[in-house]
């Protein structure tokens, strides 16, 4: 069974000339929006066909540049849209920022939805479960205790 086909619908238009042969002809870039499969029309109007290459996949990267605090560990939120525009004052810093030179570091994937994040979490179940052994564990403890009426052993 074949996959229906998508709606057809113009997510990118672009216009590209190129008048000068004797030239190297330009990229032309198309932002897109997310999916997995898309379809490229070219109008070549009465010109000849456009020898076209294979495209590219170009996705923009971000760089994270920050200093190691002295105590304790650095910790990187994002993702929140309703957060303001961060305001640093880095003349507080200046001294420290000085000088310094840059490490390249790189960040862990982004954990999954309903995965742990934490290598070494416990798992809940794992919690509760030793949680109730340990609550039945005193229970028994303190039933004996309160059976043999506080009397100690002889």
């Amino acid at each position: 069974r074949g996959r229906e086909p998508a709606e057809d619908r113009v997510v990118a238009v672009a216009s590209w000339r190129h008048a000068d042969p004797e030239t190297p002809a330009p990229p032309i870039g198309l932002d897109l929006p997310a999916g997995d499969r898309f379809e490229l029309a070219i109008d070549e109007g009465d010109n000849a066909p456009l020898p076209l290459e294979a495209p590219q996949l170009q996705l923009p990267s971000v760089r994270l540049r920050y200093f190691q605090p002295v105590e304790g560990s650095l910790e990187l939120l994002y993702g929140e849209p309703g957060l303001a525009a961060p305001r640093y004052d880095l003349s507080l810093f200046s001294a420290q920022l000085l000088g310094e030179t840059a490490r390249e570091v790189t960040l862990l994937p982004e954990p999954k939805p309903g995965e742990v994040a934490d290598a070494a979490a416990v798992p809940r179940t794992v919690f509760w479960a030793a949680l109730g052994v340990a609550v039945l564990a005193l229970l028994l403890v303190l039933g004996r205790l309160l059976r043999d009426g506080g009397r100690k052993p002889t």
